[in-house]
Parts: C-alpha cells; sequence; structure tokens
C-alpha cells in the first residue's frame, strides 16, 4: 500500500467526542496542535470549548495552520534541530507554554515529536497504535519516567478507520499525560463511539 503523502491519516470526529466524554478542559485556556491536518481534531474540540485558544502546525503547505514546520528531529550540520528550534526562530514556541494538546502524530513519527510537545504542555492527549505501550528502544525512558502521569487509555472497538475506503484500521486508542496526575491509568474500553462528523 502506498502512504500518503506526509503520512497524513486523518481521525475521525466521533474517537474525540468520546474522549472529550472523559476529559474536562474548562480550566485550560491554550491549546497547541503540531499536527492539524484538516482540523479534525480541534474542529470537535473547539465546537465544546470555544474559549480554548490555539496554536496550530502541519508540515503540509496546504493545510490551514499558523505555521508549516517539521516536528521531528532534523540534522543540521551536525546539530540536533527539532520542531521548537524551528519555531523559535519564528517567535512562535521560545519559553512559551500550551496548557494541552490534543492531537494525532504520524505514527512513523510520534516518537520524535512527542517528547518535544511533552516539554510545552501540561496535558497531552494523542492516538497511538495499541502496542506503543510496547516499551521499544524510542520511547521506553518516556514510558518509564510517565508512568505515573497516564491517566487515561481510552481503547477503541471498532477499530477506528483512517482512510476513505476504510482499509486502513488499527487498533488504536486515545492515551492522556497530566503533569497533574499521579497514580495507575483508568482503562476504558469504548465499544459504542460512532464517526460522528459535526
Amino acid at each position: 500500500m502506498t502512504r500518503r503523502n506526509n503520512d497524513a491519516y486523518y481521525t475521525e470526529q466521533g474517537l474525540t467526542l468520546e474522549l472529550l466524554k472523559y476529559l474536562d478542559l474548562s480550566k485550560y485556556r491554550t491549546a497547541l496542535e503540531p499536527c492539524v491536518g484538516d482540523g479534525h481534531i480541534k474542529s470537535v474540540v473547539q465546537a465544546k470549548y470555544p474559549h480554548l485558544v490555539y496554536t496550530t502546525n502541519d508540515i503540509d503547505l496546504t493545510k490551514e495552520a499558523d505555521s508549516h514546520y517539521d516536528a521531528t528531529y532534523k540534522s543540521d550540520n551536525n546539530q540536533q534541530r527539532s520542531l521548537y528550534q524551528y519555531f523559535d526562530y519564528e517567535g512562535f514556541i521560545k519559553d512559551k507554554w500550551w496548557d494541552c494538546c490534543i492531537t494525532n502524530f504520524p505514527y512513523n513519527v510520534q516518537d520524535a515529536i512527542l517528547p518535544l510537545v511533552w516539554q510545552h504542555v501540561e496535558l497531552l492527549a494523542f492516538i497511538p497504535r495499541l502496542t506503543w505501550l510496547e516499551p521499544t528502544r524510542t520511547r521506553a525512558q518516556f514510558l518509564q519516567e510517565n508512568a505515573k502521569h497516564c491517566r487515561y487509555q481510552i481503547i477503541y472497538n471498532p477499530r477506528p478507520r483512517y482512510d476513505s475506503k476504510g482499509s486502513d484500521n488499527v487498533t488504536s486508542m486515545f492515551i492522556v499525560y497530566d503533569k497533574g496526575f499521579y497514580g495507575n491509568p483508568e482503562q476504558i474500553y469504548a465499544t459504542d463511539w460512532q464517526s460522528n462528523v459535526l
């Protein structure tokens, strides 16, 4: 199967609607969306929490976003560069903090983007495959260090579709990390979610 350009696999709005049954964002004021795509997640969140002030990014120049930077590490003259150095160049992200980030990182680079975003938010909710919980070399340290901050694991069945043909479906979840939470995650089995469209 040919992958879409920029690993663009989009999020059914019903996944975010299900997340918001458990997640109260009323106390938050700012939100970061580093991989906004067509805005499927953002539109659902803002429909319920219109007060949130968003900063958006997407690598795809055709997408409506505040900026269009590569949110992964890149090697340039033996120096590591990241989303934050790119943003800093534009004056967007240096020394900034967002209350929350709800996103669907591209699966093939999520291990690179996630730690960068986590440095700048209080709450992070994203959609990995269920196998993301495996402590592979690229994420074992993150999983171990942040286990106490994992608030929710919302596992979806039926499997979400990530393309219009319905051929790309995978067992996935919304996982929520909250720096203000200390404990064990609540595991929720979402078996009646629907592919709602606002």
